[in-house]
């Protein structure tokens, strides 16, 4: 089964803007200053756009392929994603290593081992370690489904979206009859099973196949750059009345049914429009898109996709401070950077090691394949190395502590591992000055909270020791920021803290006033020395 087509550049560089456009939609939680974007437009449609283009470009690339190949197909379609997949895994566990815990659940770990973790509509499951590789599992699915529909499209061109389309309507029929809540931390939910079930979703896969087995037989356009402003003006539009159909359902559809609409059926047919126009490569938009940097970063976008989450994750735990619009566009270029070293030391290796068309005898195969698989997980260690390597470790604030008025209090151990010694206050801060008792890698969080006199929060942060687990000795310091606004400090009694491990068990304070069964200490802030 041999693929000769060149590739369509100018559709692997849209890749990279759906990408980004995910990125945008997780990274607002963190980056405050995008919330207003988010709020007016649906941008995880992106996802949509995704399974569209997966359904054309592999019709597209393998328009030969049938069930007596579909082995060598498969097994080059599992080499495509699992090894990025298992590498975001490994990079998942040496940032933030508390993750670990989810190995005790057998069943979660299993499904998102075998990449089956998004066929279960239940939240534990699809939303496994890193969250958005749902979507991995899914395009899993729909690799599997492929030879099928192909199969299907070639004798009749509405079969593959026939198909699916009775699919999805089992999908809605399940929540109809059901009656399954829109969202659950436990069971199934119409979330789980209409946004993320790959058998509501294969239904935009397969628009993506029939486009494809069409592409030839639509002439030229003979307006192609005002059709491909016309087509991204509303891939734009659709991403905003998104956000509207809740307050314009009038005929008081199910919520499900909005959910679906405004997450993937939609978005599904203007992605379709949209990569129908592209494809062709005529207009002044797709001639620019074929500029060799928007293709690499195309190239990088699917690394830079099972990257961002874990990367935002890590961020959330350890750089809370860390959130303006410079803040974001560091997050990018580290987020770029790292994308590109996945694409150069792990994607491409593996792909050239399982290319299907290589044959060689078995005793050959095995010994390049056990090589070349050697030499990509030492490339990969190395770029899981320097990730870790760059980032920073536990921070003094020496030279923000100079215009700061010290808090009185007596130094208070946790467990006998961390002692805190000192405490001071600005009008944009408190600093907490810790101390190792003994040797031990430092890898806790801090749950920290500013209280009123009647103890009710008016500020909560949670936050790591250090940016990444790191040895220390005993005796060395180090110090924790917790960032206020002048209000919150002025209306604030107290501050509590509470130290947990990374398996959520905390260190409990030896000494001092203590509340939440003796695990939070409370020191007062009206004793500064003023």
């Amino acid at each position: 089964m041999k693929n000769d087509r060149k590739s369509i550049n100018s559709l692997t560089s849209l890749r990279f803007f759906a990408a980004f456009s995910i990125v945008v939609y997780h990274a607002q939680a963190q980056f405050p200053f995008l919330v207003s974007l988010t709020k007016e437009f649906e941008l995880e449609q992106a996802v949509s756009f995704f399974f569209v283009l997966s359904g054309f470009i592999l019709t597209y690339a393998h328009q030969d392929l049938s069930l007596r190949n579909a082995k060598q197909y498969l097994i080059s379609r599992f080499w495509r994603i699992y090894p990025v997949h298992i590498f975001a895994l490994g990079t998942l566990f040496v940032l933030l290593p508390g993750h670990t815990q989810l190995f005790r659940d057998w069943q979660v770990s299993s499904a998102y081992l075998t990449m089956t973790h998004g066929w279960i509509p239940v939240q534990k499951f699809y939303f496994a370690w890193n969250s958005p590789s749902w979507s991995i599992s899914a395009e899993w699915f729909f690799y599997i489904c492929l030879p099928v529909l192909l199969i299907a499209g070639r004798k009749r061109l509405v079969f593959p979206v026939l198909i699916t389309l009775c699919s999805l309507a089992g999908c809605f029929l399940v929540a109809a009859i059901t009656k399954i809540p829109q969202d659950s931390l436990q069971g199934a939910s119409s979330h789980g099973l209409l946004y993320i079930n790959p058998l509501a979703r294969i239904f935009e896969f397969a628009l993506g196949i029939s486009i494809a087995l069409t592409r030839e037989k639509i002439p030229n356009a003979k307006f192609p750059t005002l059709l491909e402003l016309l087509t991204l003006s509303l891939m734009v539009a659709v991403c905003h009345i998104s956000t509207k159909l809740s307050a314009i359902n009038t005929i008081r559809l199910p919520e499900y049914s909005i959910l679906w609409a405004s997450h993937g059926g939609l978005s599904g047919f203007s992605s379709a429009l949209l990569i129908l126009v592209f494809q062709q490569e005529k207009g002044l938009v797709s001639k620019i898109l074929q500029h060799q940097p928007l293709v690499l970063l195309g190239e990088i976008s699917f690394a830079m996709y099972m990257l961002h989450y874990i990367f935002l994750c890590y961020k959330f735990e350890c750089l809370p401070l860390a959130n303006t619009f410079a803040d974001f566009a560091v997050f990018l270029l580290v987020l770029i950077a790292a994308s590109f070293f996945v694409f150069s030391f792990i994607e491409t290796p593996t792909r050239r090691i399982f290319k299907s068309e290589k044959k060689r005898d078995n005793n050959t195969e095995i010994r390049v394949v056990v090589k070349s698989l050697s030499r990509v997980l030492l490339k990969a260690s190395l770029v899981v190395l320097l990730i870790y390597i760059t980032i920073p470790g536990k921070q003094t604030y020496e030279n923000e502590m100079v215009d700061t008025v010290p808090i009185v209090m007596k130094p208070v151990n946790f467990d006998r591992r961390i002692e805190i010694l000192e405490l001071y206050r600005s009008n944009k801060a408190i600093y907490c000055r810790f101390r190792a008792i003994k040797g031990l890698l430092l890898s806790e969080l801090v749950e920290c909270q500013l209280l009123d006199k009647d103890l009710h929060a008016k500020m909560f942060l949670r936050q790591a020791l250090s940016a990444k687990p790191e040895a220390i000795s005993a005796g060395e310091l180090f110090d924790l920021k917790v960032p206020a606004s002048i209000d919150q400090l002025s209306n604030s009694s107290y501050i509590s803290l509470k130290i947990v491990r990374r398996n959520g068990k905390p260190l409990y304070p030896q000494n001092g006033f203590r509340d939440d069964n003796g695990s939070r200490l409370l020191i007062a802030l009206r004793n500064c020395l003023e």
